[in-house]
């Protein structure tokens, strides 16, 4: 009898963690969400002021105002993270949308944002990615925020006049990720803090003040990222020799375009019994019949184009200068319609250089293909690099 009680009272314990759990997620949610408008409002109207729109602005009152909106900044940062962390807690994952980006541009925006806190603090920030290095595929706005993660942490470990380094290991052994590392020579890690770094809430370490700094959170939600984008991170450390975090991210190609776009994409489409088409865009000189790479100019017209005509469940995939992807949950006859609308869109609307061809080639499920395993071999046929 005492055993069954005591079974009982564990789980009516374990019932009231998970209210409590819950809660916990309801209220961070709710009051992040909350917190956002004012905030806005907030740094509008300095910015505003900042500008002048509301009379002179003296030396002083500048300096004073640059200190209220970068510490806005700082909230601003903490509520998404909170947002971030709450999404993660209720199951629903971080939403990615992935791209071929730079890494050094990604990288230079991540130092944009922390110019302020590297001055400082006089540490200097090395860029040292090679600007030959193939661009990856990446949701540049989450990736931006592992950046300022992660060279922010190597900020706050590491003493005035020290140095943070971004630089590639180079490719893993099936050449489809890019290795990167970001290494500070900061205080170092203790064993004993190293697998515990990327824990919820965790916060081992300390500054060189010895104050423990942060929500616990920013290791978390740069973990979350890098695995949504199917790589993986991990910390080399020693106490009092600087730390490194080595993760991978995906090199834009076709086998990550199938892994990390059409795969899941197609999975949906399959769970929710709906239609599923690639649709493939190669642009041709109407004299050589040869394939045209279009100008940075006409290219960015054709994605902005592309843009308005597709919806936003559906997927555009640029290769290179030449080529654009479309994956829609469209059957067969949609499909086709869709593609004679970008046909006529792109080449009356003036956003191609005259003389321009147009050629489009469809990829139907389950008109083309009735297995995943067939299907997802024809889009791999489909897609080229060259």
């Amino acid at each position: 009898m005492a055993e069954k009680e005591r079974i009982l009272e564990l789980e009516r314990a374990n019932e009231e963690l998970n209210r409590l759990d819950k809660l916990k997620s309801t209220f961070i949610s709710s009051v992040s969400h909350e917190l956002q408008t004012p905030l806005s409002v907030i740094k509008e109207f300095i910015s505003l002021m900042l500008e002048g729109h509301a009379g002179p602005v003296t030396e002083d009152q500048r300096d004073y105002l640059g200190i209220t909106n970068r510490n806005i900044l700082r909230l601003t940062n903490l509520i998404e993270t909170l947002v971030d962390f709450s999404r993660i807690e209720s199951g629903k994952g971080l939403k990615l949308k992935f791209e071929p980006t730079s890494l050094i541009e990604v990288v230079q925006d991540a130092s944009l944002t922390l110019s302020q806190q590297l001055e400082e603090k006089r540490i200097s920030l090395e860029n040292r990615i090679d600007p030959d290095t193939p661009p990856v595929l990446i949701d540049r706005n989450r990736m931006v925020e592992v950046f300022i993660n992660l060279i922010g942490n190597g900020i706050k470990f590491t003493a005035p006049q020290g140095k943070v380094m971004i630089d590639s290991r180079g490719l893993t052994e099936k050449r489809d990720y890019l290795k990167v590392v970001v290494t500070d020579t900061g205080v170092g890690i203790s064993p004993e803090d190293l697998s515990k770094i990327f824990d919820r809430f965790y916060q081992g370490q300390t500054t060189q003040t010895g104050v423990i700094a942060g929500t616990g959170l920013g290791l978390t939600i740069t973990k979350e990222i890098i695995e949504g984008h199917q790589g993986d991170i991990h910390a080399e450390s020693k106490l009092g020799s600087g730390s490194s975090f080595v993760f991978t991210l995906p090199v834009f190609g076709i086998n990550t375009v199938l892994n990390l776009l059409i795969t899941p994409m197609f999975e949906e489409a399959e769970r929710d019994k709906m239609p599923f088409s690639l649709i493939r865009v190669d642009f041709w000189d109407s004299r050589t019949k040869q394939e045209f790479g279009l100008s940075h100019e006409s290219w960015e017209a054709v994605m902005f184009a592309l843009q308005k005509m597709v919806r936003s469940v559906d997927t555009i995939i640029p290769f290179k200068n030449n080529m654009v992807y479309i994956s829609s949950f469209n059957d067969d006859k949609m499909t086709k319609e869709i593609s004679e609308r970008v046909q006529a869109k792109l080449i009356q609307g003036g956003y191609l250089p005259r003389g321009t061809e147009v050629q489009i080639r469809m990829y139907s499920y389950p008109i083309n293909a009735g297995t995943k395993e067939e299907f997802l071999k024809g889009c791999r046929l489909l897609l080229k690099e060259d």
